[in-house]
């Protein structure tokens, strides 16, 4: 199922955060002991990748391998992230047959989610950590069901190698501690497992010390830990958002919902939807993004942060209820599994985005079919139909809110390779602001990324600025001046990072909502000449 939804997009652009690590991967390939030994313009300046770049280099690894064996096309690398997205899948599956009767589902829910296609269409890090994070739980629930210590032990190497994939993978050492004291009420042989991990975290930070005079773990935690400045209005706007994501990311589990409760509850839950409409109103602004326009409420953003969020609350619930009902480990693993995830995604990560959810994915799927398994007696026949309603919108959904952002990203390379095809054989130097895909492609056809810091440009050099970016400071109009625009339009119905419909996939920074339907914004591109005023 994963690989059939997602090869339709293996020819995307490179998006997002690709670019950073197809760096690193080139790099590796040159210097493999030396992975983030060189330096780049991400922010707006220079600086080194081992600072810049706030995730290990496991995946860049495995995309160096890829990149010598196949090269550096977009449809290569989709290719090999394939292997990854089947991973999850599979692994959602065997840590389902430990806890629930139809795994099969679980796995479904999971798949069709919008947060997992679009994630797993990049090839950035999440999901390889998630698949690697999914795995060492499964092999650690059945270590300890079977005493098994090859089990635990290859549990213990998956962990390592997905906290080595992404930092939030070591989450997983003290998850799988409270479980396994919950299970068997003593520590035992099992904790020694549990070490193997945190020893290969603890040789990782004394390498890049080594290499690069920081301990890199430490290093992601503090960078973690400064970003959030907490009151009660922020409290309450961080958990609407971080609420608001979970809810769309995981779209599939709310198409569970009609299933999972009875009728009297509908009626409750549109309530719900009403009081979280009105308070969303009443908070306003979410960063720079605000409900009300000219003293008039936008009514269609309003409802659907009101609906993601009761989505996101429905998550919550679910945890709730399957550990208030069953209080056995498995219900206490997954209830910590969701709290702890939204929890960091919320208030602890820089910024509350899909790819943060994406972990909290297995765990939802498989606490939809715990709950259909308490609710229903059925059979077979009763659990096709049960499998196949819910599924199809949620397929629908998750595949349009991909294609929407396979669109933006397309629009970016697009937007590059005819914007330098225009400019070819210009006789000064062609700079540019924005990041992302858009200056993998810009760099890829010979212009150069401008530092911020860069105060002055000579007479006839041109920046070209992609509007719907990051890191941006247009030239001053003391400086230059406008000559050219290019619009494009991405999907025009869906948006994934679109500040005007409040849609922040990536960062909530564009807004509260992972994804807006509604009218999208076109991309645009703006062309400075350099013409400093007397």
């Amino acid at each position: 199922m994963p690989i059939a939804c997602l090869v339709p997009f293996v020819g995307k652009a490179f998006h997002i955060d690709d670019t950073l690590y197809i760096w690193t991967a080139q790099h590796i390939l040159a210097r493999p002991l030396d992975f983030f030994g060189f330096s780049a313009n991400w922010y707006g300046f220079e600086m080194p990748m081992w600072h810049l770049n706030k995730n290990p280099p496991l995946a860049s690894y495995y995309m160096a391998l890829v990149g010598l064996v196949f090269g550096w096309s977009e449809t290569a690398l989709h290719i090999a992230f394939l292997i990854p997205a089947a991973g999850l899948s599979l692994g959602t599956y065997y840590l389902a047959r430990r806890l629930c009767g139809r795994p099969q589902i679980a796995a479904l829910v999971a798949v069709l989610s919008p947060v997992f296609l679009v994630s797993s269409s990049s090839v950035m890090t999440d999901t390889p950590m998630v698949a690697l994070f999914v795995w060492a739980a499964a092999l650690w629930l059945k270590g300890l069901e079977e005493d098994s210590p090859f089990n635990l032990f290859a549990s213990s190497l998956l962990i390592a190698c997905s906290a080595l994939t992404k930092y939030f993978g070591m989450t997983l050492i003290p998850l799988l501690f409270v479980y396994s004291c919950a299970r068997r009420r003593s520590l035992t042989g099992w904790v020694w497992f549990l070490l193997v991990p945190a020893a290969l975290l603890a040789g990782y930070e004394l390498l890049t010390y080594h290499l690069y005079g920081a301990g890199l773990v430490a290093s992601a935690v503090l960078y973690e830990g400064t970003k959030r400045t907490l009151d009660a209005h922020i409290i309450v706007e961080r958990t609407i958002i971080g609420l608001s994501f979970t809810g769309g990311c995981l779209a599939s589990v709310a198409f569970f919902a009609p299933l999972l409760w009875a009728r009297r509850w509908w009626a409750a839950a549109g309530v719900v939807v009403v009081i979280l409409a009105a308070i969303a109103i009443l908070v306003n602004c979410f960063g720079e993004f605000c409900l009300m326009e000219s003293e008039s409420v936008r009514w269609g953003i309003a409802a659907q942060l009101a609906m993601f969020v009761a989505a996101g609350l429905h998550v919550l619930v679910l945890a709730c209820d399957d550990l208030s009902a069953r209080r056995d480990a498995g219900a206490l693993l997954l209830f910590l599994w969701i709290v702890g995830t939204l929890v960091f995604t919320t208030f602890v990560n820089w910024t509350t985005n899909g790819r943060t959810i994406l972990p909290l994915a297995p765990a939802a799927a498989i606490l939809v079919v715990r709950r259909l398994e308490r609710v229903h007696e059925l059979s077979e026949t009763s659990w096709k139909m049960l499998e196949l309603c819910p599924l199809i919108p949620a397929a629908a959904a998750a595949l349009i809110v991909t294609w929407a952002d396979h669109s933006l990203a397309e629009c970016q390379r697009t937007a590059a390779r005819e914007i330098t095809a225009d400019l070819k054989g210009y006789p000064h130097t062609v700079w540019f602001q924005g990041h992302w895909g858009f200056q993998h492609y810009m760099e890829a056809a010979g212009a150069r990324s401008q530092s911020i810091r860069r105060t002055e440009l000579k007479r006839g050099e041109l920046v070209v600025v992609a509007v719907n970016n990051t890191n941006l400071d247009p030239p001053p109009e003391s400086a230059a001046r406008v000559v050219a625009k290019k619009t494009l339009m991405p999907f025009p119905y869906v948006a994934t990072m679109d500040p005007h419909l409040g849609a922040g996939f990536y960062s909530d920074l564009w807004g509260p909502l992972p994804f807006a339907v509604g009218r999208a914004s076109p991309e645009q591109y703006l062309l400075y000449v350099a013409d400093p005023r007397p």
